[in-house]
């Protein structure tokens, strides 16, 4: 028995000193990817065998002129860094010297190319997207500034132009989809509704690694599901209940042809797009596109649709400078179904904004907007949903801009509609008595920036439009002041 206990005690010892050994030299060389290996090989980890399939495991190997070209090198080997200040130990040092022991040791992109060694301590681990674009940039990877000018670059805070949103980053629901550390917990969850760990205001924008298993040298979710994940309105797509609460983003579900009210007795057939494209978002807003010089690369990190990707299946679409995506008019089409429901939920009184039918084409209304395609998505789909919907609403009353249209018993002020708005929304009021009205919106910092009312109305039930053309993204308030009666609401415009 004691002789056991001493086996034990030994081997723990050996592994601590193994341990602070290598911690140690971490500070003041570079070891290669086969030093890592000791530890990062086992039945915890298995970094190493993932890395040895990856490009980054061949990328000095693979391409012989790499081998001799020193624009080259720094991207596809190890510790290449030729200031005063480097460590020592990296590949320029070999390289300069001819040690061909070193240059076997730290060719290639290993380990420590990403898990720069901190001084006195373990490798850094890093989500920063720097960390990619130190090598993945420029004319032949521009996948880094790419990437910078999409909307995942400023998730964390300014997904919304025009404004900063702290609550983002430390909200559970929130940062599951708007920073990197949220998105990793989400995508281990089969939740519909996220509830991470929020990261917090340090936390990082949808960076490289949250989409990308560097160790793998692969998507962390397959194509087709690891956009969805996060561009869905967050239901059961099987039972939508129209209850009022506004639609986050219904993407993946517009795709799929299903998630919107279906009326008894309509047809809701899909367009070629759920059969055909087969990868979804990125067949489309990943779509590769060659650079020339000085060697061929691609990119597509900006996210931005592309027409190139409409003429693989769509001979007669023309790509032109400044791309028009209205294909055979179908834009037009759907914007004008949009709005002609939108005029006739703006009609709803009070009374009718309770009813199931004004909530019912109130859904398919919001569906269809948020998935933000005007129609290309899903064709069929969304002219079904606009088309039953405006079928089966009919406002009761007619209230537009002041005139009272039913007696009502309270003061009340209702949420705007729609909401979130690009740039026209209206606001409803209910006065039990006549009284001077004042309507006036504030932005985030509480300043005055409009004044929609200021004058004497009936008793009733009023609207007021509010056009937001000249005014930037963001989060706005409105109040409403009518003799004693005070209220206020928050609206969300998004251009």
């Amino acid at each position: 028995m004691k002789n056991q206990c001493y086996k034990i005690m030994l081997i723990l010892a050996v592994i601590v000193v193994m341990t602070t050994l290598a911690f140690t030299q971490h500070s003041s060389t570079y070891e290669g990817s086969d030093f890592c290996k000791t530890c990062h090989d086992g039945a915890v980890t298995q970094h190493y065998t993932s890395w040895a399939m990856t490009k980054h495991a061949v990328a000095y190997d693979s391409v012989t002129f790499i081998q001799q070209n020193s624009a080259c090198l720094p991207c596809h080997t190890t510790g290449w860094d030729t200031t005063e200040s480097a460590i020592e130990g990296g590949f320029d040092d070999f390289f300069k010297t001819g040690d061909e022991a070193g240059i076997a040791k730290m060719k290639n992109v290993g380990c420590e190319s990403c898990h720069t060694p901190a001084e006195g301590d373990h490798p850094v681990v890093t989500l920063a997207a720097e960390n990619c674009g130190r090598c993945h940039e420029g004319s032949h990877h521009p996948t880094y500034s790419d990437w910078q000018n999409s909307l995942h670059a400023v998730a964390k805070f300014t997904s919304i132009p025009g404004g900063a949103f702290e609550f983002i980053p430390s909200n559970p629901n929130c940062s599951a989809c708007h920073t990197a550390e949220g998105f990793l917990q989400f995508i281990e969850s089969d939740d519909l509704v996220p509830n991470v760990e929020a990261p917090g205001p340090d936390g990082h924008d949808l960076t490289c690694a949250a989409c990308h298993n560097p160790h793998k040298g692969e998507l962390r979710l397959p194509a087709v599901e690891i956009c969805a994940k996060c561009h869905n309105p967050e239901y059961n797509p099987d039972s939508p209940t129209p209850d009022g609460s506004a639609i986050h983003h219904s993407t993946a579900y517009m795709l799929d042809g299903k998630g919107g009210y279906e009326y008894e007795g309509y047809t809701y057939n899909n367009s070629a797009h759920t059969p055909a494209v087969t990868e979804k978002c990125v067949a489309c807003h990943v779509h590769m596109t060659p650079f020339e010089d000085p060697i061929p690369a691609n990119t597509g990190h900006s996210f931005e649709p592309r027409g190139e990707a409409c003429v693989d299946c769509h001979t007669d679409f023309v790509v032109t400078e400044e791309q028009d995506f209205d294909y055979r008019g179908i834009q037009t089409e759907i914007e004008g179904l949009s709005t002609q429901l939108h005029e006739k939920l703006a009609m709803a009184t009070s009374a009718d904004s309770s009813t199931d039918s004004f909530l019912r084409a109130q859904f398919n209304y919001e569906f269809v907007h948020a998935d933000g395609s005007h129609g290309i998505h899903n064709t069929k789909y969304a002219r079904a949903l606009l088309t039953s919907a405006i079928e089966n609403f009919e406002p009761s009353g007619s209230a537009v801009n002041g005139e009272a249209t039913h007696n009502v018993t309270q003061f009340a002020l209702y949420q705007n509609y729609p909401n979130p708005f690009n740039p026209v929304t209206t606001l409803s009021f209910d006065l039990a008595r006549a009284e001077n009205v004042e309507i006036r919106i504030f932005d985030n910092l509480g300043r005055q920036v409009a004044e929609l009312l200021n004058g004497p109305r009936k008793a009733g039930n009023h609207k007021i439009s509010f056009n937001a053309q000249d005014f930037p993204s963001g989060v706005y308030i409105y109040q409403i002041r009518a003799g004693e009666f005070v209220d206020a609401g928050k609206m969300m415009l998004i251009k």
